[in-house]
């Protein structure tokens, strides 16, 4: 494991000021309703208070022993000018969250592109001979909070969910999954919170790259009402 507060450190000195997780709309307004992100462990063993979309890694994830972790990017990846697969919302930490923690481990690469079992950097000094340039972070390479199944609020910046861009014809799509309705419904979740929202357009490209709006958007009914 390593130290959280050299961590942060080490990303602000790259000029890094936030970590972003990102997620689906449902299980965005599960984490909103339970007032922290949880983990998949967490979530799948409280569906009476708690509710996600599927994954494609979850039987991965649970084969090499991280399905109980809460994972971050070191960059918000729509403003990368790519396509987010994990879901249309971001929530956006301070660096901050990760001081204190004995319990942070930095990914190498996505653990669904390992064979046998997620790499991790094995040293802190491993990871500053990495990224020696400011704003360089790759993508896969994430920062992992072991065995945590719940991050509160506390460092927790705001909420950004990326809409269609405009002049999308949304007409034949299932009311259910629509963008604008679940926008709304996360607006009233971050406000019942006192948390900062904001609505972003996502380029053409990035829109005509989803292959699933259904589960981008939908599945909101299924989040129980509950609120922490």
């Amino acid at each position: 494991m390593l130290n959280g507060t050299e961590v942060a450190n080490l990303l602000r000195e790259r000029g890094f000021t936030h970590i972003y997780h990102a997620n689906t709309a449902a299980t965005a307004l599960s984490f909103l309703r339970n007032g922290g992100l949880l983990s998949r462990q967490y979530v799948e063993s409280s569906p009476a208070t708690s509710f996600q979309t599927i994954q494609a890694s979850d039987t991965k994830d649970k084969q090499f022993g991280i399905y109980n972790d809460i994972f971050f990017d070191a960059k918000n990846i729509w403003e990368c000018n790519c396509i987010c697969f994990y879901g249309p919302v971001i929530f956006e930490y301070a660096i901050q969250v990760l001081e204190g923690k004995s319990n942070v481990a930095i990914m190498k690469k996505n653990p669904q592109n390992c064979e046998s079992e997620p790499e991790y950097f094995s040293s802190f000094l491993e990871v500053t001979e990495k990224h020696f340039v400011p704003e360089y972070w790759e993508f896969g390479e994430h920062i992992t909070l072991r065995h945590q199944s719940k991050v509160d609020f506390t460092y927790l910046q705001r909420v950004i969910v990326y809409m269609p861009p405009e002049n999308i014809d949304l007409s034949i799509s299932d009311p259910r999954n629509s963008p604008y309705d679940a926008c709304e419904d996360l607006r009233r979740a971050c406000s019942a919170h006192r948390i900062a929202h904001e609505a972003k357009q996502m380029t053409k490209a990035q829109w005509d790259a989803i292959t699933a709006v259904g589960r981008f958007y939908g599945f909101r009914s299924c989040v129980p009402c509950c609120v922490s």
